[in-house]
């Protein structure tokens, strides 16, 4: 991401104002900027994500071998890949239907 970056802006930095071909260097420095201002490691994620954890076992006093197990499983796929896998979004409470009748 750092070199797309800094090869976009040298090449930007060779082209002149007046050449046609500013209109596709341009958008690759825009874009390479764009990607390195969002880069956010999946790697802080999973730590933040163990911290997280942590304190919710903390608070409750109790295991949580289902969330363990999930946050294990991250980890070890972002060992292997590089990349984390997204974490599993927690379903609403169940609501009695028949309450609400």
């Amino acid at each position: 991401m750092i070199r797309d970056f800094a090869r976009a802006a040298r090449i930007k930095t060779e082209t002149l104002r007046t050449d046609p071909d500013i209109f596709d260097v341009w958008p690759q420095l825009v874009t390479a900027g764009e990607r390195l201002a969002n880069f956010s490691p999946d790697g802080l994620k999973l730590i933040r994500a163990g911290r997280n954890l942590t304190f919710f076992v903390a608070r409750a006093r109790t295991p949580m071998p289902k969330s363990i197990d999930e946050y294990i499983e991250r980890c070890r796929v972002y060992l292997e890949t590089g990349h984390a896998p997204t974490a599993p979004v927690p379903l609403p409470a169940y609501t009695n239907l028949r309450s609400m009748i």
